[in-house]
């Protein structure tokens, strides 16, 4: 769907801009190697030593426009006034986007996945 990795980086640009945060880098990591043993995929307590992991590897830089990023971040404390901790979820493509699994779909009560 993506030619490059920095496309598919590019693709979360304005979904994540919030009250602070803004997608400045990437990076292409093969997980189960730099864990090595570490099973992290099943681990029943934190995962911090990935995000750890994470956030040191080396990353490339990514630009985006300033004027963008204050005007996304405008309207996402605009529908947050509005709407509270509801989090916005009109991205465009979204129709493409294979379905949320059950456990993770906040519309779905918990205890009827």
């Amino acid at each position: 769907m993506f030619k490059t990795p920095r496309a598919l980086a590019l693709s979360y640009a304005d979904p994540y801009v919030d009250f602070t945060g803004r997608v400045t880098g990437y990076a292409v990591v093969d997980v189960a190697k730099e864990m090595g043993g570490y099973d992290w995929r099943f681990a029943d307590t934190n995962v911090w030593k990935v995000e750890r992991m994470l956030l040191d590897y080396p990353h490339h830089s990514i630009k985006t426009s300033d004027a963008r990023t204050r005007w996304l971040r405008k309207r996402y404390r605009a529908f947050r006034k509005k709407h509270g901790r509801l989090k916005p979820v009109k991205y465009p493509g979204r129709k493409r986007w294979m379905p949320l699994p059950g456990e993770f779909d906040e519309s779905v009560p918990l205890g009827w996945v």
